[in-house]
């Protein structure tokens, strides 16, 4: 009976301790669970925390070599070879992703999506590639930049593209880039019917000018002239306020100009006056001036930062011509694109540099005839280039991983002239006088309220009343020149002969 009552006993003492084992089991299980994941949070955090490492540079070879390709891929562009040169700006990117030439193969690639497909999703992706810190390129960041905007604007998307021309008017105040995002912000509210904040960007465009154009100073003849005077004490002024600037130039007229604020609260006054190559007449509301002259603009300082008052600020700017050459018809009035055999060629040369006294100046230019160069002639002219030079080899061009084809058949191709000299000789063109008519131009006044928020729908009217309407001194009558007999045109011509030549 005894060992009847203590077997049972015995079995459940063994069933309880084996149920004990397997509970601790499953707790130490557990445990060990929990463990592993806190120290895989752990793991975790300390890869948020850690700081970045800074992008590895890629090399001068790879620099080069990506330069190279990007040289090449632009060289297919130009023989209408789309495909192949896109393929060579994308393997920029794939090849060299640590090179900064990568970005100048993104901007490539943007601007093609941009303005040859339209294809603004595509090209707004590589400008975006630009636009990164680790980019130190300045103006490249500021061009991708406002391309972005660019590619907001075409897709309608308004608001985005105001909030990117903004950073680049933040990020990149002295780029020429600005004037190109005020101009943007202004399209954008035109096409939204916003036609005051239209008008008060658009009158913006220009305020900006970059360090190379501000150190450029130069008139050229004939064109607009425009004054910029920024001052801190200039911020007070309203939109009907202006600040009288003289100009003067070396060879005797004095002139005007008012300059008005550009905006509420800005530093910044703007003026304008038409110039042209004469006679100076003082006070006509225009400025007369010869090639190598000197123009002062003498603006007066209320009050200086020093404390003194009524201080002459004077600029000096060269007065400076573009020269055009054109060939002409017998009458001299339609440019021509060929001449005839047998026939005479009216050549005209129009520079303001060499409009310099009250007489018929003369300048001196050289007419050169070129045949095209038959295929042997090129064949044998590449054929010697490429002796000359040193082509990189099979493994060369492995180890810096280049196509030798397009390092060496485009910069080579860029190097031979496809005509060749026949015949150069020189010619004297005598300056003539041309009768001109300045264009009489008319400004709208500008507005009294200049705050984004204020569309009455209003904005545009001209206000024939308004003293302003005249803001930058632009409505100019027709020349009226006094009685001279002076020649100032800067349009010097002559007449030659083409004849056929025995020579070939």
């Amino acid at each position: 009976m005894q060992y009847f009552f203590v077997r049972p006993f015995f079995r459940q003492s063994l069933r309880t301790a084996a149920q004990t084992i397997v509970y601790n089991l499953l707790i130490l299980a557990v445990a060990i669970g929990s463990l592993s994941q806190t120290a895989v949070l752990l793991g975790q955090d300390n890869e948020v925390v850690e700081p970045a490492r800074p992008a590895l540079r890629g090399s001068l070879v790879e620099d080069r070599a990506a330069r190279k390709l990007i040289d090449a891929g632009e060289a297919r562009l130009d023989v209408d070879e789309t495909t192949k040169a896109l393929e060579i700006w994308k393997s920029v990117i794939e090849r060299y992703p640590r090179s900064r030439v990568r970005f100048t193969a993104h901007l490539r690639l943007g601007k093609y999506y941009l303005d040859r497909e339209r294809a603004y999703d595509r090209a707004r992706t590589h400008f975006e590639a630009v636009t990164t810190e680790d980019n130190r390129d300045d103006a490249q960041r500021a061009e991708a930049m406002l391309n972005v905007g660019i590619c907001h604007y075409w897709s309608r998307l308004y608001g985005k593209c105001f909030q990117v021309m903004r950073d680049v008017i933040a990020e990149f105040p002295v780029s020429p880039e600005v004037n190109q995002a005020y101009y943007y912000i202004g399209l954008g509210h035109f096409q939204q019917g916003h036609y005051s904040r239209a008008i008060t960007a658009l009158e913006k465009v220009g305020t900006t000018l970059s360090a190379e154009d501000s150190n450029n100073e130069k008139l050229e003849a004939t064109k607009r002239f425009f004054i910029k005077v920024e001052d801190a004490d200039l911020a007070v002024l309203t939109s009907e306020d202006s600040v009288d600037v003289i100009c003067k130039s070396s060879g005797g007229d004095q002139e005007t100009v008012q300059c008005f604020p550009i905006g509420r609260n800005v530093r910044i006054v703007l003026g304008s006056i038409p110039t042209r190559l004469g006679v100076p007449v003082s006070g006509n509301g225009v400025l007369e001036v010869k090639g190598g002259d000197t123009v002062e603009i003498l603006y007066t300082d209320a009050h200086t930062a020093d404390k003194t008052i009524n201080v002459e600020v004077l600029s000096t700017v060269t007065v400076v011509g573009d020269g055009i050459v054109q060939i002409k018809d017998g009458a001299f009035v339609e440019t021509i694109k060929g001449v005839v055999l047998g026939k005479t060629v009216n050549v005209e040369v129009v520079d303001a540099d060499r409009d310099t006294s009250a007489g018929a100046d003369q300048v001196q230019a050289t007419v050169s005839i070129y045949r095209r160069k038959t295929d042997e002639e090129m064949e044998t002219e590449t054929a010697d280039l490429i002796a000359k030079q040193e082509i990189p080899t099979a493994d060369e061009a492995a180890q810096a991983l280049v196509d030798v084809e397009d390092l060496a058949m485009f910069e080579d191709e860029q190097k031979i002239d496809r005509f060749k000299l026949i015949e150069s000789f020189s010619v004297t063109l005598t300056e003539v006088a041309v009768q001109r008519e300045l264009a009489t131009r008319f400004n709208l006044s500008q507005e009294a309220a200049t705050d984004e928020g204020n569309d009455d729908g209003n904005a545009g009217k001209q206000n024939p009343d308004d003293p302003t309407a005249a803001a930058d001194n632009s409505a100019v009558p027709a020349e009226s020149t006094p009685a001279s007999s002076a020649i100032h045109s800067g349009v010097f011509r002559a007449t030659v002969s083409v004849i056929r030549s025995g020579a070939s």
